[in-house]
């Protein structure tokens, strides 16, 4: 893994105790779920639930990164265009997205918690 590629997966990850959809353990073997041999059932549900959230708020975080660096190269280069509105609000809403994101992700965690005790 390159040093560029590691410090960008450093960032994404939260500080300090794992959230039950982030526990790598949490899909692997959990609740009588086997999802490597297929061994299913309906209460694996909520374990499959909280890996997909795991993968998408992943990906939510590299396409938040690429917002910024987009925002970031149009305010640069507004002296040039004169249009520096353009960056700053793709900034603007591309945290607001963030925010709202990683809320929704804090109310589904905090559900899964209760359902999976």
């Amino acid at each position: 893994m390159t040093p560029w590629l590691a410090f960008a997966l450093d960032l994404l990850l939260p500080l300090g105790e794992q959230a039950s959809a982030q526990n790598p353990q949490f899909i692997v073997s959990g609740g009588g779920c086997d999802f490597d041999t297929g061994m299913l059932s309906a209460s694996c549900i909520p374990w499959f639930i909280g890996h997909s959230i795991k993968t998408i708020f992943g990906l939510v975080g590299v396409f938040f990164l690429i917002q910024v660096f987009f925002a970031g190269y149009q305010i640069a280069l507004s002296g040039v265009t004169d249009d520096k509105s353009a960056g700053k609000n793709r900034l603007i809403w591309s945290i607001v997205g963030f925010a709202a994101c990683s809320m929704s992700y804090l109310i589904v965690d905090i559900i899964l918690s209760a359902l999976l005790g």
